[in-house]
């Protein structure tokens, strides 16, 4: 039996159940998440990677839209102000390194 057989059996009998999916399987499997949309083209393309998807949020708020999501920046990019906004880093101790 597939696990989505035994899934199927055990909410049949009236047990809770569900599959432990991989994140193949939520993009490939899932028909409630590609019903709501899960995965989603980025708007831009990332500056090394080119096209990406993310997984969106899968529940909708009428007055408040949270479907706006930015390409995330290179790696390290925002090392400097993360050293000098969380870590109290002056501009002289973050280029020293």
């Amino acid at each position: 039996m597939t696990a989505e057989d035994v899934m199927h059996r055990c909410q049949d009998a009236g047990v809770p159940a569900g599959v432990v999916q991989t994140a193949a399987d939520l993009i490939e499997a899932d028909s409630q998440l590609a019903h709501r949309g899960f995965l989603q083209e980025a708007d831009e393309p990332h500056l090394t990677l080119g096209q990406t998807y993310f997984d969106r949020l899968t529940i909708r708020f009428s007055k408040t839209p949270c479907d706006t999501y930015p390409v995330p920046g290179l790696l390290g990019a925002d090392n400097a102000a993360v050293l000098e906004d969380w870590l109290s880093m002056t501009e002289d101790e973050v280029r020293e390194g």
